[in-house]
């Protein structure tokens, strides 16, 4: 029994480590597979984005690092690409041609200041409070229907594999409202239908689950994910190589209170379904 990771961030965008930093810290977790998933150029100035122009570097790596520890672990090449409606997302010509195993999609940029700045929901919290206060008027019910919009945009436009971190306007939107609210649930179970409808796999992330407590999706939501039959995934998330299977054992033992007993890993090429126990993923 053993755990998987599909979604890390290396150099090429904002992790704080080499790419093969991540692959030994992997293979000293016993992971069984790992997926770099570096976040995709977009098309204005971003400090987190790959660059396109290391593009090539970062996929040539992987494919190396695939070929060095093949005896150690699978590597897979994989990529998180930004949805922005309109502009750029997994069915963009670029993203396409890639010779990627696998695509994480994501919302990250909402809408823009007054002098065309693009804001993200999941930088400083200051920064989220300013977008906030000036894009939103202080509404966070209004910028949280606007992050369901676009995500169910991006859902319903498809093209990918994983749904990125689902609810991540809950991340510092849980410092102005409580995830039980009604409102809030409905918006979320709006998505997870939609990620249903389309029978995506929702990624259970675990990044901000020491820090501040929760998954995404919340683990509230697990019994509506198995209500729903939404196939699933436990990622990290992670930009540092010590964080590769964090609160993976805090993750499936929730999970499994919800009555989930599978999640789906990425075997010969398809997406698979696996037995999750408390300890790891029986591939």
């Amino acid at each position: 029994m053993l755990w998987t990771n599909y979604h890390c961030h290396t150099q090429y965008c904002d992790g704080r480590a080499d790419a093969k930093d991540f692959v030994k810290a992997a293979v000293r977790a016993n992971l069984n597979k790992l997926g770099f998933s570096s976040h995709s150029p977009v098309p204005y100035h971003s400090d987190w984005n790959m660059k396109a122009s290391d593009m090539p570097l970062y996929i040539n790596e992987v494919l190396y690092l695939k070929e060095k520890y093949c005896h150690q672990i699978e590597i897979l090449l994989g990529m998180e690409v930004d949805f922005i409606p309109g502009i750029f997302g997994p069915q963009s010509k670029e993203i396409k041609v890639l010779p990627t195993d696998y695509l994480i999609a994501s919302v990250h940029y909402l809408d823009y200041f007054d002098d065309g700045t693009p804001w993200s929901v999941d930088g400083p919290v200051e920064w989220f409070d300013l977008g906030i206060r000036q894009i939103f008027n202080g509404d966070i019910r209004k910028f949280a229907k606007r992050f369901t919009a676009i995500s169910r945009e991006m859902i319903e436009h498809n093209g990918f594999d994983i749904v990125g971190h689902i609810d991540k306007m809950y991340q510092h939107g849980s410092r102005y409202h409580d995830v039980g609210e009604k409102w809030y649930r409905g918006l979320v179970g709006e998505l997870l239908e939609a990620a249903g409808q389309q029978d995506l796999i929702v990624e259970i992330n675990t990044k901000s689950y020491r820090k501040l407590g929760f998954f995404y999706p919340h683990q509230s939501f697990f019994k509506l994910l198995k209500d729903l039959n939404i196939r699933i995934t436990i990622n990290s998330d992670t930009h540092d190589p010590e964080k590769i299977d964090l609160a993976f054992n805090e993750a499936a033992d929730a999970l499994t209170q919800a009555g989930i007993s599978t999640v789906f890993e990425f075997i010969d090429g398809e997406w698979t379904d696996c037995k999750l126990t408390k300890k790891g993923v029986l591939v």
